[in-house]
């Protein structure tokens, strides 16, 4: 199991050597590693997958059902499993899950699932460029309006940017209730 650390720093150093915009170009990045991207309507509980093949090939597909946000931190959380797990003919079929909270997955907790949710975050969200637009935007991270303004910035869901505002530290867990 890898640390928190470890994988925000695999997470800086794709941005480093593919010099990363935001939002975050899923496709393109997925075309510089040579991994086939698909999108395709499949099982309304299945987020997305990624087949791992030889010498570093990859397939990803994602839901073409779920909203384009969602399919580009799904997008970033298979590229999590890739950076990550990678294993000549393994696969990852995530699924959605629900949690009755912040702290409480609705299942029993899968280490490599938590550590693609990480990486998604650190890539999409990264800690040194949500404190630059925070700071640049002058966001006040109590305003839903300015949430949603970061979280376009971003290119993620307001869910997925209040829980990575509340991860930094920037707002606690009671305020996203």
């Amino acid at each position: 199991m890898r640390t928190k650390n470890e994988i925000r720093k695999i997470a800086e150093s794709v941005h480093k050597a593919h010099r990363l915009l935001f939002p975050v170009d899923i496709e393109s990045l997925c075309k510089k590693l040579n991994i086939d991207l698909d999108c395709m309507p499949i099982e309304d509980d299945v987020s997305g997958m990624i087949v791992m093949g030889e010498n570093s090939s990859a397939a990803i597909i994602l839901n073409k059902n779920h909203h384009p946000n969602r399919q580009r931190f799904t997008g970033g959380h298979e590229l999590g499993h890739y950076y990550l797990h990678f294993q000549s003919g393994s696969q990852f079929i995530d699924r959605v899950r629900y949690r009755r909270s912040l702290n409480e997955p609705s299942t029993k907790p899968d280490h490599s699932e938590i550590e693609a949710n990480y990486f998604a975050a650190e890539l999409l969200m990264p800690r040194f460029e949500v404190e630059r637009a925070i700071s640049r935007m002058l966001i006040n991270v109590f305003d839903d309006e300015e949430v949603a303004d970061l979280a376009r910035y971003f290119g993620v869901s307001m869910q997925a940017m209040a829980v990575r505002l509340n991860t930094l530290g920037y707002i606690p867990e009671w305020a996203m209730l």
